[in-house]
């Protein structure tokens, strides 16, 4: 059976998504952001014998799903909402897969402390360096909606935003697109062109990493990207 969340099974869907699971990560990261009622966005929790074996969520349609198995109703269901993406794990749900490697943070790095590093840069500053780097491997969702959801979320500190200057210029950036107690996603890592090759980002995801203290932290990176999360501590899941 499955059943859209609402205040009266909310606590359900929490339970089940508090676990060190980037797909937990992300489905409980906009549960709390954003709580049940929203337009936008919807949660589905499945049962059987009264116990949560899925939560399914769907933001601006684009669904993102965590399970720890697969079976035909769940299968389904995901059809019949329908979607415009679906974020899930490649072994349970491999018709899906975007091609992007899971990759988690087991070691970390030293990190020098730099005063060019910026913990409070302004959103739209974080997106006018990720839009100089539109097209290359990652698309960027339009200003009016990536501007609302982030500074909602860095509010609420479910997300955070990193900046790194030169001459007062934001010149490379870093974020968490979703925090939860146990867990964190880092992603918007990007750099100027032309700055390139100095090892801005790196210092980047470096101190953002440190600044998650024990959380389980994860990237979803392309093929060509793996070497460069290796050398800062992360493996492929």
């Amino acid at each position: 059976m499955i059943l859209l969340v609402d205040e009266s099974n909310r606590s359900i869907a929490e339970k089940y998504l508090a676990k060190p699971n980037p797909f937990a990560c992300r489905i409980l990261s906009q549960l709390l952001a954003y709580g049940t009622g929203e337009r936008f966005l919807e949660h589905w929790v499945q049962l059987e014998d009264n116990k949560p074996r899925a939560v399914i969520s769907r933001m601006d349609g684009n669904i993102t799903i965590f399970c720890e198995n697969v079976n035909d109703e769940l299968l389904e269901f995901i059809e019949a909402v329908g979607y415009n993406t679906v974020f899930a794990d490649k072994e349970l749900f491999p018709q899906y897969w975007s091609g992007e490697v899971l990759m988690k943070f087991v070691r970390k790095p030293e990190t020098e402390i730099s005063d060019n590093i910026d913990f409070n840069p302004t959103i739209r500053e974080i997106y006018s360096v990720l839009e100089r780097c539109r097209g290359e491997g990652f698309e960027i969702p339009n200003f009016d909606s990536f501007y609302p959801d982030m500074s909602h979320r860095v509010r609420h500190n479910l997300s955070r935003v990193l900046a790194y200057r030169l001459e007062g210029q934001a010149i490379a950036c870093c974020m968490t697109s979703a925090e939860t107690d146990n867990c964190a996603i880092i992603s918007g890592v990007a750099c100027l062109p032309e700055c390139r090759g100095k090892g801005y980002a790196s210092k980047l995801v470096a101190k953002i990493s440190e600044t998650l203290g024990d959380r389980d932290i994860f990237v979803f990176c392309r093929e060509e990207l793996v070497g460069f999360y290796n050398s800062l501590g992360f493996m492929s899941e």
